[in-house]
């Protein structure tokens, strides 16, 4: 499956968006990098299902992610315990999706938690100056787009 593949290329461009991030050094925009991406990426794939009205992860192919493996018997005992039913992997393509829909959460809202996300300045591993360029950029998003 390309498509969480795809959400990780489209969360560094994202990231890559923000003029925030080439404020920072490059050490600072590799440690934001390695939070930002993958958390983008998991709600991107997680709000997509969600406006599809799907219970687990979905993609615009129409496939979906399964937990049941449907390998042969031989590679079953192989890869078996990549895929089984564990609380990580419910959280991860059910539970986060679950609550979106409990949110109700809207397109405005979803952009909005992105830029949040993103722009976090509680990151460990960030410099003095990173918190605060990081938190000044948290604090003007809502204006940014809220605007009308």
């Amino acid at each position: 499956q390309v498509w969480p593949h795809a959400d990780l290329v489209y969360a560094i461009e994202y990231l890559k968006s923000f003029d925030v991030f080439y404020r920072l050094d490059q050490q600072e925009q590799l440690v934001l990098s390695r939070w930002v991406i993958s958390v983008c990426a998991h709600l991107t794939a997680s709000f997509f299902s969600y406006t599809q009205k799907s219970k687990g992860t979905c993609y615009p192919d129409g496939s979906a992610f399964n937990i049941v493996c449907a390998a042969t018997n031989i590679l079953r005992e192989i890869i078996s315990f990549c895929h089984r039913d564990t609380p990580q992997k419910r959280q991860f393509h059910y539970e986060s999706i679950e609550r979106i829909r409990n949110l109700d959460l809207h397109q405005n809202e979803y952009v909005l938690l992105k830029a949040i996300i993103v722009c976090d300045p509680t990151i460990e591993g960030l410099t003095d100056y990173g918190r605060v360029v990081l938190d000044e950029q948290r604090t003007a998003t809502p204006k940014h787009c809220f605007l009308t």
